[in-house]
């Protein structure tokens, strides 16, 4: 089975996919790789936050990224597993890099200020923040974040007490993202309608990957 084509966005990394058995070898392995780069991104931006090295570093070393970034696709398109593995690890050394590039700068990383950080569409970074103080604190840490993309909390509130909460709904509604409403028995778990189809007496078709037999554990030094 192909791995499934997302939409890319500027500097945008694959995203990790759902399983859909039956998987191929290399799907299998290329939704496992991207759980890895996913770790290492997350990590990544935590400490320096989203989108902020790429936009500092020099025009060649940011090319450079780029094209890392690109090789992540392209391998992800090639369905070979060692053009993969080698472009997933080169993208994690590039992010590396960057790190290493911010260090030797002296530039700080993003600070005790906790922001949730989203790319836009448009690649620029919505960030919010708990109390405008945080705002102004993020701010002077992310000068290449707008103002107009920071909010907190306390601001957001203000503008749903204010009466902006309905129109967020119809916003949602209109663009296709209605709220999820779970709906459960009154006298069941919401279960209750769904067939056994688990013969757990037959003997499995899935080939093992891990032998079951354990050795005794040696004695402990």
């Amino acid at each position: 089975m192909a791995t499934k084509k997302t939409a890319k966005i500027r500097g945008e990394l694959p995203k990790p996919q759902p399983l859909a058995f039956p998987e191929s070898e290399f799907s299998r392995f290329w939704k496992s790789k991207l759980v890895e780069l996913e770790a290492a991104q997350r990590e990544h931006e935590q400490r320096w936050g989203v989108g902020r090295l790429i936009n500092l570093v020099d025009v060649e070393f940011r090319i450079k990224v780029w094209t890392q970034v690109e090789r992540v696709w392209a391998a992800q398109e090639s369905q070979n597993i060692e053009k993969a593995r080698a472009a997933a690890d080169g993208m994690i050394r590039a992010l590396r890099a960057m790190e290493q590039w911010a260090v030797a700068e002296g530039i700080a990383p993003v600070g005790d200020v906790k922001a949730i950080e989203w790319m836009m569409d448009d690649g620029s970074v919505l960030a919010v923040v708990s109390t405008e103080a945080d705002a102004v604190a993020y701010q002077r840490t992310r000068p290449d974040v707008e103002d107009r993309h920071i909010w907190s909390i306390q601001e957001i509130a203000k503008m749903l007490e204010a009466g902006l909460g309905n129109d967020v709904a119809r916003l949602k509604a209109t663009l296709g993202m209605p709220a999820t409403v779970v709906k459960v028995q009154a006298n069941g778990s919401g279960f209750d309608d769904f067939a056994n189809d688990l013969d757990l007496d037959a003997p499995s078709s899935t080939p093992k990957m891990f032998p079951t037999a354990m050795k005794p554990l040696g004695k402990m030094e």
